[in-house]
């Protein structure tokens, strides 16, 4: 798991449909910003705005981390951390959750892990290499 410090970075607390509008506006920016293609653009935003909706419809909050990695690939990671008690988390199946599942099909990496025994949902899409290479 690449940790949350990264080379560029932000993060957005997600309650309601405003928000995931405007975490919509930052993820696209910053893929923008990091010459994502058109395409990738919308796969990643229609992914995570799915993905907000669905658990936002559960009554949570969920704090989204977005960054770009430059580990073995470049990428654009959005970091998903639902906002839930331990007691609730256990309860909490991103597995099965059917916006994840569609999530996984737009996205290039879903990565799915319990980090202090909460779920977190990373998504992330490769980014072309400063030069022009994947």
């Amino acid at each position: 798991m690449i940790p949350l410090a990264s080379v560029q970075g932000d993060q957005i607390m997600v309650i309601d449909e405003y928000d995931v509008i405007v975490m919509r506006q930052m993820v696209r920016q910053m893929a923008r910003q990091n010459r994502a293609r058109l395409a990738q653009q919308a796969r990643i935003t229609s992914a995570i705005s799915g993905v907000a909706r669905e658990l936002i419809e559960q009554g949570l909050s969920v704090l989204f981390y977005m960054l770009v990695s430059e580990g073995d690939r470049l990428a654009l990671e959005v970091r998903c951390l639902p906002q839930v008690d331990r007691s609730r988390a256990a309860r909490l199946n991103f597995e099965h959750n059917v916006n994840i599942k569609e999530a996984r099909r737009l996205v290039d990496e879903t990565i799915l892990a319990f980090s202090d025994g909460c779920p977190q949902l990373t998504l992330l899409i490769w980014l072309e290499q400063p030069g022009g290479g994947l």
